[in-house]
């Protein structure tokens, strides 16, 4: 994909996490999810539906995030990013 669909902005936990919740409300499931993010990627962690974390693989070039997570039409997903 050559763009990303959103831009992580300042939403930040209690550790220092960006917080970050997405809605795919295309008809259309996106196979990762692409997000530009200023700041160094060190880890992405996905809620589940249990609310227990999962980690994430993701890649992170110049300020391109792309998480290897499949979002599904008219669905959420809760990710927490790890950043330096």
């Amino acid at each position: 994909m050559d763009v990303a669909i959103g831009r992580v902005t300042k939403s930040v936990t209690a550790s220092g996490e960006l917080f970050v919740a997405l809605f795919n409300l295309s008809f259309d499931e996106l196979p990762e999810i692409p997000l530009i993010c200023k700041q160094r990627v060190t880890s992405v962690e996905m809620l589940n539906e249990k609310g227990e974390r999962d980690s994430l693989d993701f890649e992170y070039s110049g300020e391109l995030l792309t998480v290897r997570a499949e979002l599904e039409p008219i669905s959420p997903i809760v990710l927490f990013i790890k950043t330096i």
